[in-house]
Formats: structure tokens, sequence, C-alpha cells
């Protein structure tokens, strides 16, 4: 199943040309974070108790965390992003640039106040 999107990927009715592996993989921003694989081996019609497990996990896949339960995202601190091969995106290596730059830039003009300051009484 190629190019499948969305938390959901069915084969009805599944046959027995349908058996084999699968992949279903998690990206984020272009780059895989989890790839996990899955054998798929049709058989015959589901056991009974099978149905009332599918039915529980339509239900788990329906629900959503309460606000307060909300996961935070990974923000991680500079020096795990440094300490983290690959971790620094070139968007975050502008931003590094960019902060490195604007802090010389404000040591030297605190650097010229001062001496204009301390040698202007003489």
């Amino acid at each position: 199943m190629a190019g499948a999107r969305g938390n959901v990927a069915r084969i009805r009715p599944a046959q027995p040309q349908h058996r084999g592996t699968f992949s279903c993989e998690i990206l984020h921003e272009q780059r895989p974070l989890a790839r996990l694989y899955f054998f798929l081996n049709v058989t015959g019609p589901p056991p009974r108790g099978e149905t009332e497990l599918q039915v529980s996990f339509r239900e788990v896949l329906r629900w959503a965390p309460r606000e307060m339960e909300m996961v935070e995202p990974w923000r991680p601190s500079l020096g795990e992003l440094l300490a983290t091969p690959g971790a620094l995106t070139p968007s975050n290596q502008c931003l590094l640039a960019a902060a490195v730059a604007f802090l010389s830039a404000s040591l030297v003009l605190l650097g010229w106040v001062f001496f204009r300051w301390y040698f202007s009484d003489s």
C-alpha cells in the first residue's frame, strides 16, 4: 500500500494474495522517526474473539487525551542540540549564527559606549 496516509490502512476484503510484509513509517519534516514492519498472513475468517478485540482497538484509536494530559513537544537545549549528531538542522544553524552575530555586535557596541563614556571626561 505505497503512499497510504493517515493513521488507518485497510485492505478490504483481505485476500490470500495480500499476504506479505508491510511497513509503517512515521515522518517529521520529511525525516523518518520510526519504522515498524508487520507481516500479514490471510488464512480465513477472523476468530470470534478477534472481532471484540478489533472493536476495543478502534475505541483506543478514537480516544483523544484531555488538554492537561497533552505531551509537551521536545524542545532541546543548546547543549542537547550540540551533543546530538544531525540535530542541528540548517534552520537551527542559521538561528545559532544569528544569535552569535547579535551577541558579538552587542558586545562591540557596549564596549564602544563604555570607551566613549570613560574617556569623555579626560
